[in-house]
């Protein structure tokens, strides 16, 4: 079959489907919908054939929900923006294909679910507006390990050097599941909130967009510092004053192990940040606990 669509012969494809092969196995719908040469001759008998035996039964129902969701995975992975590509999309949906799906199994697409927001932000608003949920956790690649996180809290993570994450998406996500200030509670997902990501990657865009759905800087983490203490890490005073210009810094929070924010700015050698702090107030406390760390 494989040579079948590699040379197209819708002829010699329609003797072996009548022959009783079954074509919504291997890879055959996507390998087909992908060849130029097959894509208006050879998969349109295989679809169509596919799912005429996904009537027959559960089992085959289930195969052909599978393959039309490699297929899908296959066309959004292009970026697709005519409407005439959504209106493909759409009806694979229709039969059946799982928009989750593409991205919760890593045989039925090359990315994950943050890297393909990332790439293709035009499509991937287009997934929100047909129902890609946002509300459960997503795997990271296989070459990542055995993790999960929020879309959320994917996106501010994954840094692609030639796509940096766009506001608009983000408020996308955030307008359809506001999850801004949550700490994901799974096996294998991210322990740092998306603001504290954000602040990590030093994404100011982002860091505003997020206090604006209402992310907290105050937060603590499990060890009781603050979201913005990843500012002081990072010594950048600009993320700190838009923090505190949308919500006041708790600038004399101490941790579980008594030490102030200013102590910690001062035992990471974040000058600038510690001159901040000080001019809002802080004062200094376990700096000597800090420093043998």
């Amino acid at each position: 079959m494989t040579t079948l669509i590699d040379n197209p012969s819708a002829e010699h494809i329609r003797l072996m489907l009548n022959a009783g092969a079954q074509p919504a196995q291997q890879g055959w719908l996507a390998r087909a919908r992908l060849n130029p040469a097959a894509a208006s001759t050879v998969y349109p008998l295989l679809l169509n054939a596919a799912a005429a035996n996904a009537r027959s039964s559960p089992e085959q129902a289930g195969r052909f929900s599978d393959q039309i969701t490699m297929v899908l995975g296959k066309l959004l992975n292009r970026c697709p923006t005519d409407l005439a590509d959504w209106k493909e999309i759409d009806r694979l949906v229709e039969q059946g294909a799982r928009v989750r799906g593409v991205f919760d199994n890593q045989a039925f697409s090359e990315t994950n679910l943050a890297v393909y927001a990332l790439r293709c932000p035009d499509g991937f608003q287009a997934l929100l507006q047909r129902g890609l949920p946002l509300d459960a956790n997503y795997p990271y690649p296989d070459y990542a390990g055995k993790r999960q996180d929020t879309p959320l809290l994917m996106y501010v993570t994954v840094l692609l050097e030639d796509y940096p994450p766009q506001p608009s998406t983000l408020k996308a996500m955030l307008t359809q599941h506001n999850n801004a200030n949550m700490r994901p509670a799974c096996k294998g997902c991210n322990l740092l909130s998306p603001l504290e990501m954000a602040l990590q990657a030093g994404h100011v865009d982002v860091v505003k967009v997020l206090l604006d759905f209402g992310a907290d800087p105050n937060d603590p983490n499990k060890d009781g510092r603050p979201a913005f203490i990843r500012a002081l890490v990072s010594n950048n005073v600009e993320m700190l004053e838009v923090m505190n210009a949308k919500r006041k810094l708790d600038v004399n929070r101490v941790d579980k192990k008594s030490i102030s924010m200013l102590a910690w700015a001062n035992c990471l050698g974040a000058k600038e940040a510690a001159a901040w702090l000080a001019r809002e107030g802080a004062v200094s406390q376990g700096e000597a606990l800090c420093q043998k760390r």
